[in-house]
């Protein structure tokens, strides 16, 4: 076999392989949970806040149940859903579900993300009333006070600029 013909076989599996870990690790609908302790002077209790984002209405199991543990297991005070909770493509009953459910046990606070904004009008209108109908406030380039342990927290949403 001459040189160039083993560099053209090395460079396509290089791409392959690169490909197999981007579909595998950047395509994945695991749920994944990070941890962060924030502290501040202005704060006397302990607040605990789940966000949620980029879900893209997909499924995690039956009614849910795989994000909706995963928020319980936490114990928020407040969870918020910060973009791509539904998607454009996908129909939002996934993303319905989550929030019927977690919307009975803690408030929730909602920011769009881009593919809420690239959603066709019919489709960003029924995403709108699935927020509405479980209560959920949606801060569309605005600010939201919330009391929370004896401390009012203020929440701050900047919308996608296309969802507005």
């Amino acid at each position: 076999m001459n040189k160039g013909k083993l560099v053209k076989i090395v460079v396509v599996s290089l791409i392959a392989l690169l490909l197999i870990v981007f579909i595998v690790c950047g395509l994945s609908e695991k749920i994944t949970v990070s941890y962060y302790q924030l502290d501040s002077d202005k704060i006397n209790s302990p607040i605990r806040i789940v966000q949620i984002s980029d879900i893209h209405s997909c499924y995690y199991g039956e009614n849910q149940i795989e994000i909706v543990e995963a928020v319980r297991n936490e114990h928020p005070d407040i969870v918020v859903l910060t973009g791509d909770i539904f998607d454009d493509d996908l129909d939002e009953i996934n993303s319905e579900v989550m929030i019927a459910r977690l919307s009975k046990y803690y408030p929730l606070i909602y920011v769009s993300g881009n593919h809420e904004a690239w959603s066709n009008k019919a489709k960003s209108s029924r995403q709108r009333e699935v927020l509405e109908r479980y209560g959920v406030i949606v801060l569309n380039s605005e600010s939201y006070d919330i009391e929370v342990n004896g401390e009012t927290i203020r929440f701050l949403g900047i919308a996608d600029q296309a969802y507005s």
